[in-house]
């Protein structure tokens, strides 16, 4: 089950095919993220190696952690589904 729950997080199963597209909510926050970066290497540019290094090491955390959020809300959707099959009592 882990497995299978990896692959739906990391998006190498699609269920139904179904490709969310980008929000603009998100291409918003993407572009305040490369302004932000931008402005710091331009203010810092000795800093620009060790940061893409500090971000990359970043992003392999959060990926960590995000995916273990989203196996626990997939659990936790399963034991709700689960629970609906008792009956009323």
């Amino acid at each position: 089950m882990d497995d299978m729950i990896g692959k739906l997080y990391h998006g190498s199963i699609c269920p139904f095919e179904e490709i969310r597209e980008q929000t603009p909510e998100r291409e918003a926050a993407l572009q305040k993220y490369r302004a932000a970066e931008q402005r710091f290497i331009e203010q810092h540019p000795e800093c620009k190696d060790d940061l893409e290094v500090m971000l990359s090491e970043f992003s392999v955390l959060e990926n960590y952690t995000v995916c273990d959020q989203f196996t626990l809300g997939f659990r936790a959707g399963a034991q709700l589904m689960l629970e609906m099959l008792h009956p009323i009592k």
